[in-house]
């Protein structure tokens, strides 16, 4: 009975280590087991699939730095800039037009409360664009991402 629950156990903590991918050092301990199953019947560990061409971490940066976009977010982000720089040519003009509309109303005097409305909105998408180009949620046109902080200075 002690033996039989000793070969369950090394059974199963083969198999959680070749889940984990650590078979290849438990596979020679059941080889050389003394039960005979484990010496017909070796468990063979899980080969993952991997290419012949050696893969390397590529990073698709395109030619727009972080800290630029950042700068410019936040300098002049209520005229639509960062998005000009970005490539975002429908959004960078749909929040220029947005920001001159709201200038002229308030200039003007007329719908006050159409001009603080689009205001705050503008402020809000300015917040949630610096929040984006921080954390990578802003790329470029064709979705290259920008350059980092740290490469850009």
């Amino acid at each position: 009975m002690h033996l039989y629950i000793k070969d369950n156990l090394v059974l199963f903590l083969s198999i959680l280590l070749m889940l984990i991918g650590k078979g290849n050092t438990i596979n020679a301990a059941i080889v050389n087991s003394d039960n005979p199953i484990h010496q017909v019947c070796p468990i063979e560990p899980v080969k993952k699939a991997v290419s012949k061409k050696e893969k390397k971490p590529y990073f698709d940066y395109g030619d727009r730095t972080k800290l630029s976009a950042f700068i410019l977010c936040a300098l002049l982000g209520f005229s639509g800039a960062h998005h000009f720089y970005l490539k975002h040519y429908f959004s960078a003009s749909l929040q220029l037009s947005l920001f001159l509309i709201s200038t002229v109303l308030s200039i003007l005097g007329t719908a006050l409360f159409f001009s603080w409305l689009f205001l705050l909105a503008l402020w809000a998408w300015v917040a949630a664009d610096l929040l984006l180009i921080i954390f990578g949620g802003l790329r470029l046109k064709k979705g290259k991402k920008l350059i980092p902080f740290e490469q850009s200075i």
